[in-house]
Parts: C-alpha cells; sequence; structure tokens
C-alpha cells in the first residue's frame, strides 16, 4: 500500500510538471512567433522562474519543519492524551493497541509442561523422566553382579532374594520391574511418580544389594525374615 502511494504521487507530480512546461513553453513559442517584437517571453520566463523558486522554498522549508519536529519526539515511550491527536487518530491507536495485547496474551504458552519431562520451576526440571528410569538399572546392576552371578539384564534375579526382601515386601522388587519395563517398551510416557518412585526403589535396592555382597552378612541373608527384620526399610512412597 505504501508503495502505491508513492508511485501514485510520483506519477502525479510529474504529470503537473509536464503541463506546467508545456503550457510555458507554448507561450514562448506564441511570443515569439509574434509579428511584434514584446517582452512577452521575458515576462512568461520570469513567471515561470519564479513558481520554481517559490516552489523549491516551500518544499525546504516544509521539509526542514517536519525533520526539525520528527528530533524534538524524545525515544522513550510517551503516553498519547486527549487533545495530543485528533479523535480519530487517538481511537484507531487506542484499538490496535488493544488488539496487539489480545494476540499478545493468546501467544502465549498455556502449557508450561511437556509429558515425559520435568516441568519448568520444579526439581526435575528438564529431566526426562524415561531415561532417568532407565539410568538407575545401571546403578542396581552394579550392585547385583557381587551378589549373582548371572546378569541381571537379561534376567530380574527377584527369585534370588524371594526368602530376604519378598518375604517383607514382595512387591518392591516386581514394581521396579514393571517400572524399567514400561520405561523401555511402554508408549506412554513416565510421569514425575513413576520417576520418583523408581529412583527411590532403585536406591532402596542397592542398599540391600550392597549388604548382601557382604560375606559376613551371607548367613543373615538366609535366616528367617524375622531374625533381621531390622535390616529391612521400606522406601518412601511405595508403602
Amino acid at each position: 500500500m505504501a508503495l502505491l502511494y508513492d508511485l501514485s504521487f510520483a506519477f502525479f507530480v510529474f504529470i503537473t510538471g509536464v503541463a506546467v512546461l508545456a503550457s510555458g513553453a507554448s507561450l514562448v513559442f506564441q511570443a515569439v512567433c509574434s509579428s511584434e517584437a514584446n517582452w512577452n517571453v521575458i515576462s512568461i520566463v520570469a513567471s515561470y522562474v519564479a513558481l520554481a523558486i517559490v516552489t523549491v522554498a516551500i518544499y525546504l522549508s516544509r521539509k526542514i519543519t517536519t525533520v526539525h519536529n520528527l528530533r524534538g519526539i524524545p525515544k522513550t515511550f510517551v503516553a498519547i492524551k486527549d487533545g495530543d491527536v485528533p479523535k480519530p487518530v487517538a481511537e484507531l491507536v487506542a484499538t490496535e493497541y488493544d488488539r496487539v495485547c489480545a494476540i499478545s496474551q493468546i501467544a502465549q504458552p498455556q502449557i508450561t509442561s511437556q509429558e515425559g519431562w520435568g516441568s519448568p520451576g520444579t526439581a526435575l526440571e528438564g529431566v526426562h523422566f524415561r531415561r532417568t528410569m532407565l539410568n538407575t538399572l545401571s546403578t542396581v546392576t552394579v550392585a547385583i553382579f557381587p551378589t549373582v552371578k548371572t546378569s541381571p539384564i537379561s534376567c530380574f534375579p527377584s527369585e534370588a532374594f524371594g526368602g530376604w526382601i519378598a518375604a517383607r515386601d514382595p512387591t518392591w522388587l516386581r514394581r521396579y520391574d514393571t517400572l524399567i519395563q514400561q520405561a523401555r517398551y511402554a508408549e506412554r510416557e513416565p510421569s514425575r511418580l513413576d520417576c520418583e518412585e523408581c529412583e527411590q526403589l532403585a536406591s532402596y535396592l542397592t542398599q540391600i544389594f550392597q549388604l548382601l555382597s557382604d560375606p559376613r552378612l551371607a548367613k543373615v541373608a538366609s535366616r528367617p525374615p524375622s531374625d533381621d527384620a531390622s535390616y529391612a526399610t521400606a522406601p518412601s512412597g511405595t508403602e
């Protein structure tokens, strides 16, 4: 739209200039071709020169005034008050301002969390729950190796400690194994509660496996649950 306005303005200025020059040339031609010698040529040329001088003077005056006024506008924000601009302009500015504010508000993200990731501003910000849950398996594996000869990656050794752990709460190993399988294969992303529960179970099981790897506790691990109940402490959130 601005380009069309500039082109149309330049076109009409060009047409006006051509018309003025054509009329002046016609008058000069008539005066020269006249049979009587007269001063019409000089008066016509002088009038057009004066017109050009006045036109340039008006243009320069308006240009200098506009530049001076624009430089006088402060760079910081200045509120438009009633009377500063015409009423239609003030209403247009206020309407556009309200529209921009509404668009900016609507464009703000309404959901600040992504499924499977920690929400911003929380302790788990930027944490990928699935990866974190699977990383706990390596810690538990390191604790299991001294006590179990088979690889815990291929077969989770829940039966190896059935008389010591499962008798107290058979859901601890099963629950941890379930969470790991969900993190590996489930299409649904794990939740924050799943991740926290998995970390708590991994920490608890790691402590138990580390205790069982101590040769001095080998006999304790083989006793009935009532003989060593003091070693069993349920992780918070799993009771």
